[in-house]
């Protein structure tokens, strides 16, 4: 039998698409611990327990987890 490459690349690709979507995914219990992470931290900063973070405290967060892994590194 023989089987055309763009057949294999196409079950690769679908393959591929498909596990990064399941990777994505969070559970309930998953966001719940998140978000009781988020107001224990809220509380430890002085603000309003309930407050969400926006999109650029997020990254302004994961930029300065970033740069602190980075010098514990060295």
């Amino acid at each position: 039998m023989y089987v055309n490459a763009s057949k294999i690349i196409i079950a690769c690709l679908l393959a591929a698409s498909v596990s990064a979507c399941r990777a994505n995914n969070s559970g309930t219990m998953e966001r719940a611990g998140e978000r009781g992470d988020e107001i224990v931290d809220n509380i430890k900063d002085g603000k309003n327990p309930l407050h969400k973070k926006g999109t650029l405290e997020k990254l302004g967060d994961d930029v300065d987890e970033t740069l602190d892994r980075k010098k514990n590194r060295y």
